[in-house]
């Protein structure tokens, strides 16, 4: 079955408490999105998502980078992406939550 043509909705709600999610430590550079589906597991093609980044968070020898949460692990995990300007893209097989962090360079 090709997920990706036979009825995907997608759902994109943006977190509004994320204190249990991001630590003191970690650089935030955008809002938190919940990115969900009417379908489970991975699709069979990934999807582009694209998130807006305040650069000027970003600090020395720091770069931006999408992460994905890990609700079993209860931990965010780098899945890198593209910069251009104040937007960051990534190709995704499965949703969950998003963000971008400043990682070191």
């Amino acid at each position: 079955m090709d997920k990706t043509n036979n009825g995907l909705h997608l759902t994109i709600n943006k977190v509004t408490d994320t204190s249990t999610l991001v630590s003191d430590q970690e650089t935030l550079l955008s809002s938190v999105y919940e990115v969900s589906s009417n379908l489970t597991g991975e699709v069979d093609k990934p999807a582009t998502v694209t998130l807006s980044f305040d650069p000027s968070k970003l600090g020395k020898d720091r770069k931006a980078s999408i992460f994905a949460y890990d609700e079993s692990k209860k931990q965010w995990i780098e899945i890198g992406g593209v910069v251009d300007g104040n937007k960051i893209t990534v190709e995704v097989d499965h949703f969950t939550k998003l963000a971008v962090f400043a990682v070191s360079d």
